[in-house]
């Protein structure tokens, strides 16, 4: 049984391409490691909300009890961003972004957004599901969302359009199509409530 010399070609230029996307990402991945561990500067804790109960079960990469407030080391947070992960997804031959979009679950990583929709998640009505957009002048574009207990974010109730929101999420799935971003959430911070 052979194989058609084009399809061996179009399999051999897919998983090169692939192989590519991964690497560049590693070594990009690896060079910010490299930056932010001679920095070792750490998040303000006092300034961050605690997601006690999410912490027990989130990558190794997060440190935390109960009792404690979430502590994370710059060099364990990646500087990877919503723009950079839809842009890589959509640039991706059509069979290949799936793949490109998986590779992306669970990292960690810490961005600021500004409040584009809160609502009560269908599945939990305890739960509001929240889009926060990247650019701050539209509503349109790329954004990121995040699902979590109102008991542990009661600021939502209350927040404006637009107010600038920073999260620290371990990324549950990405969506080049759709422009968008999905975490879980471990902290949450309001940064400015527009009014």
């Amino acid at each position: 049984m052979t194989i058609d010399p084009q399809i061996s070609a179009a399999l051999i230029a897919g998983f090169a391409t692939i192989a590519a996307v991964v690497v560049t990402w590693w070594l990009n991945e690896r060079k910010n490691y490299k930056k932010s561990s001679v920095e070792q500067e750490t998040v303000e804790s006092d300034s961050i909300l605690p997601l006690a109960k999410k912490t027990d079960s989130v990558s190794p990469k997060v440190e935390a009890s109960k009792d404690q407030l979430v502590e994370l080391t710059l060099a364990s947070i990646s500087k990877i961003t919503v723009k950079e992960i839809i842009e890589s997804i959509n640039s991706a031959p059509p069979f290949q972004k799936e793949l490109i979009a998986k590779q992306y679950n669970g990292i960690v990583v810490r961005w600021i957004g500004h409040l584009k929709e809160a609502m009560e998640d269908p599945r939990d009505k305890e739960s509001v599901r929240v889009s926060l957009t990247i650019n701050q002048g539209t509503y349109i574009g790329d954004s990121f969302w995040f699902t979590e207990k109102m008991a542990n974010f009661p600021e939502v109730r209350t927040l404006k359009r637009g107010s600038a929101v920073r999260v620290i999420g371990q990324i549950l799935d990405a969506s080049g199509p759709g422009l968008c971003v999905d975490l879980k959430p471990i902290a949450i911070e309001v940064m400015e409530n527009h009014g």
